[in-house]
C-alpha cells in the first residue's frame, strides 16, 4: 500500500496549442522534483482515432486538467468526454484582453 502511494501522479492535459510549449515548460518547471507526470494527447502515437487515444489517456490518468481560455473547441470537446465519463478533472480559464 505505501509503494502505491508513491508511484508517480499522472496529469492529463489538455490546451489550446497556440500557447506553444510555453505552457509545458511552465508546468514542467512548477512541478520539478514532485512526483506529477504530465502527459499531453501529442505525446504518443497510437494505431487508434485520435479521440479513442484521448480518451484512453484520460482513463490512465489520475486526474485530467483543461484549460479552457478562449473555448477552443478540441479541448472543450476533451473537457465533455471527461464530464460523460465521469473522469476526475478540472478546468481553469484566464481572461485575456481579447476577451473583455
Amino acid at each position: 500500500m505505501l509503494r502505491d502511494m508513491r508511484r508517480a501522479r499522472t496529469v492529463f492535459v489538455a490546451y489550446p496549442y497556440k500557447f506553444d510549449t510555453a505552457y509545458r515548460d511552465a508546468l514542467s518547471e512548477r512541478f520539478k522534483g514532485t512526483d506529477v507526470e504530465f502527459r499531453y494527447a501529442d505525446d504518443i502515437v497510437l494505431n487508434v482515432h485520435v479521440m479513442e487515444k484521448i480518451r484512453r489517456m484520460m482513463s490512465e490518468a489520475d486526474v485530467s486538467f483543461f484549460d479552457v481560455t478562449g473555448a477552443n473547441p478540441n479541448v472543450m470537446l476533451e473537457l465533455g468526454i471527461a464530464m460523460v465519463t465521469k473522469s476526475p478533472a478540472s478546468s481553469l480559464s484566464s481572461v485575456t484582453p481579447s476577451m473583455r
